[in-house]
């Protein structure tokens, strides 16, 4: 089946489902820098699978990057790498967890025994498969350890 030579921004559900596949294409892009015979061969990459054009009002790469550096996704130009200096040089690293400085868990609204009681009604229901692992004659004692703590409901 050929692509549709209109087709469809965003699909609708069920019944009003369109086809996002197919229309215009990206223009062949060159590579910088390329060595002899690499920009012959990656055109043709290209033109074995060609790409649909970008969505309007989207650039292809953020003024003063280079194509051949991010390639065409958009978001690639938002990475910060980690050699660059923090953007919230008075938080500690530990904040949003258990331990350490700065606030815990909670200011990122996550209780820990809901998570826990969560956690341990799940495993509830692999217990007649772990008890039978754990009951085996070569069982680890690391295993028989883990469903006894589990049955505790103090599960690590």
């Amino acid at each position: 089946m050929p692509p549709p030579a209109s087709p469809a921004q965003v699909s609708g559900p069920g019944p009003m489902s369109r086809r996002t596949d197919g229309g215009a294409a990206q223009a062949l892009q060159q590579l910088p820098n390329a060595k002899y015979g690499e920009n012959s061969q990656f055109q043709s990459l290209q033109q074995g699978a060609p790409l649909s054009a970008s969505p309007s009002g989207m650039q292809s790469s953020p003024p003063g990057m280079d194509m051949g550096t991010i390639g065409s996704n958009p978001a690639a130009g938002q990475v910060v790498p980690s050699s660059a200096p923090s953007t919230r040089p008075g938080e500690p690293v530990t904040s949003g967890a258990s331990l350490g400085a700065g606030p815990g868990p909670a200011s990122l609204g996550i209780n820990p025994s809901q998570v826990e009681k969560q956690d341990m009604s799940k495993l509830a229901v692999s217990m007649p498969l772990m008890e039978y692992l754990a009951n085996m004659q070569d069982a680890l004692p690391s295993t028989r350890l883990m469903v006894n703590l589990i049955k505790a409901g103090s599960a690590p």
